[in-house]
């Protein structure tokens, strides 16, 4: 992964620490820790160069729980855009008519989150 980094950021970078685990369906994920913050953040805005050229995906340290809740926002944008309606999304939030919504768990519903 050190070459991967070398190569897209143009020089060496330091990595901090490595972990391998196996993901769900037996993949195998890569944990790559840098050193300089502004480092992963060059590497995050050049991703999809890296998934183009080695087939290798750049994603964020989330548990299961939260990449399923992130799939199910950019579900209902996908939806939502189809409909025409203008959506706004992060990997936490969505925005759909200028309101914040948010996925009731136990209602198995989306609902627009209260102001305070």
């Amino acid at each position: 992964m050190e070459w991967i980094v070398e190569k897209v950021l143009g020089k060496k970078r330091r990595v901090k620490g490595m972990k391998e685990r196996t993901g769900e369906g037996g993949k195998i994920v890569l944990l790559v820790e840098l050193e300089e913050e502004r480092d992963k953040e060059e590497l995050w805005e050049k991703k999809g160069e890296v998934c183009k050229r080695w087939w290798v995906k750049i994603d964020e340290d989330l548990t299961m729980e939260e990449r399923r809740y992130r799939w199910k926002i950019r579900e209902k944008a996908r939806l939502e855009t189809w409909m025409g309606r203008r959506v706004e999304t992060t990997n936490r939030e969505i925005w759909m008519k200028d309101k914040e919504w948010y996925w009731d768990e136990e209602e198995k519903r989306w609902r627009e989150k209260e102001r305070v």
